[in-house]
């Protein structure tokens, strides 16, 4: 084999390999909800993201002790899909907190995952 060839032929192979990874990059979910995603510093951005599926019915049990709140279980997204999370007592940090359930937050360069806090 040729020099130039072997040249060639290393070079396809590249741009396959490049072909294959950049195709993980974009992803779409039933419906025709796709998403982009992409990071700004600390931030991951995500372009259109799918819908959040529907709530998983939870059965609690008894407050583990005075001052803590139940706080819902939910969908979050981990950065390529929605990951359950059950349910749980947390004591908040004050006794005027408030849960924030994770959410987007959206600017001119996305959607921006936001995590569930205490307000």
């Amino acid at each position: 084999m040729t020099t130039r060839r072997l040249q060639s032929l290393i070079g396809a192979c590249g741009l396959i390999g490049a072909l294959a990874l950049a195709g993980g990059c974009y992803d779409t979910y039933g419906g025709g909800y796709g998403y982009d995603s992409y990071s700004s510093g600390p931030d991951v951005y995500v372009v259109n993201p799918p819908p959040r599926p529907a709530p998983i019915r939870e059965v609690y049990v008894q407050s583990p002790g005075p001052g803590y709140v139940w706080i819902e279980g939910s969908h979050d997204w981990n950065g390529r899909r929605w990951d359950w999370h059950p349910g749980r007592w947390e004591r908040p940090g004050r006794p005027d907190a408030v849960w924030v359930r994770g959410d987007f937050d959206h600017d001119n360069r996305g959607y921006k995952w936001k995590k569930g806090h205490w307000r």
